[in-house]
């Protein structure tokens, strides 16, 4: 089958491809996570596949009558919505401070039967602020109302000049060393002239888990933890740390290590770009 579409640079690197899915950029905020959690139940953290926080923040940055006008060309359902949900990124970093958090994206209703897309984040650092990037990825958009834009041959928005192109810069995986107090630490070199304020970390793994047993006269005692992603940003590179959330036992009752996420250098002012 013929190409449709193909584009490339000055180094016969493909930018642009209509059989390839490119992530668009939706929208980059900011918010602090400054609200209060309620304290969590006394039961094992592994019932929940997350960590507790103790305290949340977030924003809604778009809301709409329907969801085109939101910018996602679908009919307004909730299954619709959900789906949206789905198929959405986000990417945050701290500002000011390397402490762990979390943050999370959907698209839903409003008491009033209003469309919204919305960022929420958890951390344990209370007025942590937090800058968010969110991206969509095989979802049918709205073209933009200025720049340029590229369909494919059934019609789909393939690029969109004012949401550019994800530009991701490393991949954190690989195995973990679970029960100490820093599973990994993770390197990636940046390339000379981006700004550090730009790069961002995503937020799509469950957090790895580890839970062990301590034996001793007085009886058995299990401690468990998740281990959550620490970012520090440096002049030549980005360093990433999971990081044991509490002590452990040393003696292995359970454990979940698998960890991938991407970091990626958002060149977008804030700003919404649905």
């Amino acid at each position: 089958m013929a190409e449709y579409l193909r584009i490339t640079n000055d180094n016969q690197v493909t930018v642009i491809d209509d059989k390839y899915l490119i992530p668009k950029l939706l929208g980059r905020w900011s918010f602090s996570i400054d609200t209060v959690l309620p304290v969590p139940p006394n039961i094992k953290q592994i019932r929940f596949f997350r960590p507790y926080w103790k305290f949340q923040g977030g924003m809604v940055f778009k809301r709409a009558n329907t969801l085109r006008e939101l910018g996602f060309d679908y009919d307004t359902t909730v299954q619709n919505a959900n789906m949206i949900s789905n198929k959405i990124m986000v990417f945050g970093r701290s500002i000011g401070s390397n402490a762990p958090f979390e943050v999370f994206s959907n698209v839903g209703f409003t008491s009033n039967n209003d469309c919204y897309i919305s960022v929420s984040g958890r951390s344990d650092t209370q007025f942590l602020n937090v800058e968010f990037a969110v991206y969509a990825f095989d979802v049918k958009l709205m073209p933009s109302k200025f720049g340029v834009h590229a369909f494919s041959e059934d019609g789909t928005l393939i690029f969109d000049a004012m949401r550019g192109t994800m530009q991701n810069i490393g991949i954190l995986e690989g195995s973990l060393n679970m029960g100490q107090s820093v599973a990994r630490t993770y390197t990636i070199p940046t390339p000379d002239g981006l700004d550090s304020n730009n790069i961002f970390i995503s937020f799509r793994s469950r957090p790895p888990y580890y839970a062990g047993y301590d034996y001793s006269s007085s009886g058995v005692r299990m401690d468990d933890a998740f281990y959550v992603p620490r970012m520090t940003i440096n002049p030549t590179n980005v360093v990433v740390q999971l990081v044991r959330t509490s002590s452990v036992g040393k003696s292995t009752a359970y454990s979940f290590g698998g960890y991938f996420e991407n970091v990626v250098y958002v060149p977008q002012k804030q700003g919404t770009y649905l």
